[in-house]
């Protein structure tokens, strides 16, 4: 479980590790993890904050949420900075989707 105000610690603190947990969460949301605290909106602007904080982050997606981005964007990603990237290019849909599943 991954808690909202966690994620805006991992924001404030420039915390790696727990922005890219938070990016996997979210990006996959409900599947890969629970969310707690916060309305949609909430995890709207975390999704937004934590894409843009991993912007230059060569570290490697896990494969899972690397197809994921693809499946929903057709661009192929392999670093959180893709991932970011694409993100942010398709944030409507993400975003959608982190209100749908509510």
């Amino acid at each position: 479980m991954i808690k909202l105000s966690d994620i805006r610690g991992d924001l404030s603190s420039g915390d790696r590790s727990g922005l890219r947990d938070a990016f996997r969460a979210l990006v996959s949301w409900p599947d890969e993890a629970e969310i707690e605290g916060g309305t949609p909106q909430d995890r709207k602007a975390a999704l937004e904050a934590v894409s843009k904080a991993l912007e230059g982050d060569q570290a490697i997606l896990p494969r899972k949420t690397a197809e994921m981005i693809f499946d929903a964007t057709d661009e192929p990603v392999t670093t959180y900075d893709e991932g970011a990237d694409a993100v942010l290019a398709r944030f409507a849909y993400f975003a959608q989707r982190l209100t749908s599943a509510d």
